[in-house]
């Protein structure tokens, strides 16, 4: 009975080192809707998108921490696009370094001083094959707008003010998006 016990156990052993070699050599395999990663990591880079209208030409930036950072914005974690003015809905999209794994962003809605309104129709947070689409409708769930910027009437209109002279219009991911990135990603 022990030499039945003690070949079991080797067989074990010897099928669990060759279920690892070949796990190790394919890297990710996927079963239902779970992907099983060497580090789940490696799977791409970030990339936060608003699907906005902006009427003057313009330049967006997008500071962001990653994961677990307490320190606060800073111009070595930003990304800036110019923002081309139209009537009609465009695409401004970021993409993040692929080491890096976002933990929160702020988003700078234009430095433009001419610029008095965007309309933002949805902002999504992609990373490989995983999405987070944010509609107009629920923005203010995810997001913190800061005082130079007040959300109208229609869905997705922000207003940008300016105050003492001053004017920095901005929104921030709130902790309900911050986690529901680290749990989705």
């Amino acid at each position: 009975m022990a030499s039945i016990i003690s070949k079991a156990g080797g067989f074990l052993k010897t099928g669990m080192f060759y279920y690892l070699i070949l796990l190790s050599f394919t890297g990710c395999s996927e079963y239902g809707n779970y992907c099983f990663c060497n580090d789940p990591r490696e799977e791409g880079a970030f990339e936060v998108t608003l699907h906005v209208v902006v009427n003057e030409d313009d330049i967006f930036e997008l500071f962001y921490k990653e994961e677990y950072s307490t320190t606060p914005f800073s111009e070595e974690r930003k990304l800036r696009k110019k923002v081309k003015g139209r009537k009609k809905r465009q695409e401004v999209r970021f993409k993040l370094p692929p080491n890096v794994f976002l933990g929160s962003f702020r988003l700078d809605l234009g430095v433009n001083s001419e610029q008095r309104e965007v309309f933002i129709d949805k902002i999504v947070i992609k990373r490989g094959r995983n999405e987070i689409d944010i509609p107009k409708s629920i923005l203010n769930n995810f997001f913190i707008y800061n005082k130079f910027v007040e959300q109208s009437g229609v869905e997705g209109k922000f207003t940008f003010l300016e105050i003492n002279g001053k004017r920095d219009p901005f929104i921030i991911s709130r902790s309900l998006l911050n986690k529901k990135i680290e749990i989705e990603f």
